[in-house]
């Protein structure tokens, strides 16, 4: 007895419905599915604006369906292709699944988990083992020739010294200064330098150093503490833009140098960065104040108390049965309700 699989004779082929036109219906009604029936079972977050609630269809519903149909193109483009005689779509989703784990990781480390970690090589396991059990010419895994292999292994010694000379070192030099910073045995900012200069990309160390001076400032009023406190933030802002803390702290240095303009230049930055944060726009507020720039002020006033009113009704919502924690606190959310009814009977400025 014949041990081959008998295939399809070629007549009997033709009969069958193609591979493309069977998964046009199946595309089209999970696609449908995931545009009507999902918004029913998932309905959207309260929001309050028409842009809020635009960007959540778009989130919610409408990138769900472009990563379906993006995903079963990529896993089925073979069957699609009239060339394609085999694919094997497990090897092809498990290949996915590794490809967006490891992408997904660049941004969160959820591969350092235990479970995740031995579901990752699990995962890889099962794809050895498919190539190594696939002979025909379909196979997953191929058996590489020489110059390829050299060309993988002189890569991968090239991105294994990359690592170690531009990732690993100067992160291990850096936090070990930042270490002996902590400890309160002197020369502090000298280890805090030192660390900013060993890992360039990191501004954690010209954070603390700034934070250090400030301290300083407060205990001998030496304003030669905030110039360097200031030349710190403004450094650890050229390393990393995106944190709006640097330049929270550098419109507080500014404050206390007397430079309102650039207090309110770089508190203005800082709010660009964390539009949802109350206390920012009550700085700004104070700020404006003091240069009697009045509408002004009144605008960030209002803005403190409507962020602070949006993040306590959603609070309500959160937790009916719990009291109100204030974000902005309690003080500041009343005295900027009574700036707006006193600074609005002022003139306009």
């Amino acid at each position: 007895m014949s041990r081959h699989p008998v295939l399809p004779s070629t007549k009997a082929k033709q009969h069958e419905p193609t591979f493309t036109k069977a998964i046009i219906p199946f595309v089209i009604i999970i696609s449908a599915a995931l545009l009507l029936i999902r918004p029913i079972l998932s309905p959207i977050p309260p929001v309050s604006t028409f842009e809020e609630k635009y960007a959540a269809v778009i989130v919610l519903y409408v990138f769900p369906v472009i990563v379906f149909i993006v995903g079963f193109l990529l896993l089925t483009g073979a069957l699609i292709s009239s060339k394609a005689e085999y694919v094997n779509i497990a090897a092809a989703g498990l290949f996915c699944a590794c490809v967006g784990l490891l992408i997904h990781n660049l941004i969160d480390f959820a591969i350092f988990e235990p479970s995740v970690f031995t579901t990752f090589w699990a995962i890889m396991a099962c794809l050895i083992a498919l190539g190594s059990h696939q002979k025909t010419e379909g196979q997953f895994v191929h058996e590489p020739v020489l110059f390829t292999k050299v060309l993988v292994a002189a890569g991968g010694l090239f991105f294994i010294w990359a690592y170690f000379n531009y990732a690993f070192v100067p992160a291990a030099k850096a936090g070990e200064n930042v270490k002996m910073a902590m400890q309160g045995i002197g020369y502090t900012h000298e280890y805090l330098t030192r660390a900013s200069k060993d890992d360039p990309l990191d501004p954690s160390p010209l954070n603390m150093n700034g934070r250090l001076y400030l301290q300083e400032y407060n205990e001998t009023k030496n304003k030669q503490s905030l110039e360097k406190a200031a030349a710190c933030f403004l450094s650890a802002i050229e390393r990393n833009k995106a944190d709006f803390k640097n330049y929270e702290k550098l419109s507080h240095v500014y404050s206390l140098l007397g430079d309102t303009d650039q207090a309110y230049k770089w508190g203005l930055e800082a709010a660009k960065r964390y539009p949802g944060s109350g206390r920012l726009q009550f700085n700004l507020a104070e700020i404006a104040e003091s240069m009697d720039k009045t509408t002004v002020a009144v605008g960030h006033y209002k803005e403190t108390v409507r962020i602070e009113e949006e993040y306590r009704r959603q609070f309500r919502q959160m937790y009916p049965e719990r009291v109100i924690v204030s974000r902005l606190g309690d003080e500041k959310y009343k005295k900027a309700k009574q700036k707006i009814d006193s600074l609005s009977r002022q003139p306009v400025i």
